[in-house]
């Protein structure tokens, strides 16, 4: 699976890219992770292609658990899902979108995409039955 990750966000700090690098890292073998953060960021239109999805991450009370989440994925890939486009700091609605909070924290934008990460490469070792701890 691609994961596309759209930050609302003119750049993420030094010590989150090195964070949020090392999940991409450890995610490689499962799904391609690529970030673009911009400010005022526009999603591109094949996020409406029949298998391509989007996630807009909210702030909230949690609405999965990591077995959850996992399910979510795993159904996703079942479902021919081949791109799940992930917004982080973006108010709009979209009629196609799934929407997810991680927690309800005033957090800045940059920890909670380094949040989602760490619950991404978490629901690949469940979904594999991988050990999550090195």
């Amino acid at each position: 699976m691609n994961c596309y990750l759209y930050v609302n966000s003119s750049k993420l700090s030094i010590n989150h890219i090195a964070a949020v690098n090392e999940y991409a890292k450890r995610l490689s073998p499962y799904c391609l992770v690529r970030i673009i953060a911009e400010k005022n960021i526009t999603l591109p239109k094949d996020i409406y292609k029949p298998d391509h999805r989007l996630l807009i991450v909210r702030k909230g009370k949690s609405t999965h658990s990591s077995t959850e989440l996992a399910d979510y994925i795993n159904k996703l890939q079942i479902n021919g899902i081949s791109s799940l486009h992930i917004a982080f700091g973006i108010n709009e609605y979209f009629e196609t979108s799934d929407i997810i909070a991680i927690t309800p924290s005033d957090l800045s934008t940059d920890t909670v995409v380094l949040l989602f990460m760490e619950q991404l490469y978490r629901s690949y070792t469940i979904i594999t039955g991988k050990t999550y701890h090195k």
